[in-house]
């Protein structure tokens, strides 16, 4: 393995761990409520600039293939635009779309298509959470919310879950500073 190699994997270990960090302090941040008393909890711009990163990445590929009309660059941009194209899609409507409201009676989220889901916390029959996707799963009899670790000012939900039920985040196992 030559130098270029190890700088490269070490820069992209860096940057990595680096976004990650960057996520879990926004979850631990503290959050207003708004003018009607809910606490309003979105994701991290960071799926903002990552998605426009990933777009325009994915449009010069594009473009080149359409441009220079070539067998190989086409398939290429067609290949670019299935993998890299629909994450960054993903992860731009995942900023724009999912958000979750909550106080001290109900619960509220929007998915990324907009789907929105409430429930009242007494209805909750369980609260999990998966480290494997980042996500709570909060269910109901009949209903399902689920929640990305990646919301900033997931601390006050966290604090309001202790409090309007019988799941802590030590029992759930989410890890929160």
């Amino acid at each position: 393995m030559n130098w270029e190699t190890i700088i490269t994997y070490t820069m992209i270990n860096i940057a990595v761990f680096a976004a990650i960090a960057y996520l879990a302090r926004g979850a631990s941040k503290n959050v207003d409520r708004n003018a009607e008393g809910q606490f309003v909890l979105r994701l991290s711009r960071l799926y903002q600039i990552l998605g426009i990163i990933l777009l325009a990445f994915c449009s010069i590929f594009i473009f080149a293939g359409i441009y220079y009309q070539e067998k190989d660059l086409l398939l290429i941009s067609f290949l670019m635009f299935l993998t890299i194209g629909i994450l960054s899609l993903a992860c731009l409507l995942w900023y724009y779309n999912h958000q979750v409201i909550f106080d001290e009676k109900t619960i509220s989220a929007s998915t990324w298509t907009k789907k929105i889901t409430s429930m009242q916390w007494d209805e909750i029959e369980s609260i999990k959470f998966s480290p494997m996707s980042g996500y709570i799963k909060i269910k109901s009899l009949d209903k399902t919310i689920k929640l990305s670790s990646h919301l900033i000012g997931l601390k006050e939900f966290i604090k309001i879950m202790e409090k309007q039920t019988k799941w802590t985040a030590k029992k759930i196992k989410f890890p929160i500073k």
